[in-house]
């Protein structure tokens, strides 16, 4: 079985590691980790991940450079507990 392929994407190191390591416990390959939207797109459009986990805070930055990139391949999908 293949496993789902991950690209973590927020400015607080912790955070990501949180999500790392909690992702691997369910045998999620997490294929990369960066710090910045303009980082996200790029690492994924060269990673060609599954699954983009994204810090909402970065809203219009994010907008702003998948404009530019020429969007990502699927429409975004928002998760938000509140």
């Amino acid at each position: 079985m293949n496993k789902i392929k991950v690209l973590l994407a927020d400015d607080h190191p912790v955070v990501m590691g949180g999500f790392a390591m909690a992702l691997a416990g369910f045998g999620v390959e997490v294929v990369g980790q960066v710090r910045t939207p303009a980082e996200a797109v790029e690492a994924y459009q060269a990673l060609v991940p599954d699954v983009a986990i994204l810090d909402m805070r970065f809203g219009e930055q994010m907008t702003a450079w998948m404009r530019r990139a020429g969007s990502w391949p699927y429409p975004p999908k928002r998760t938000s507990s509140s």
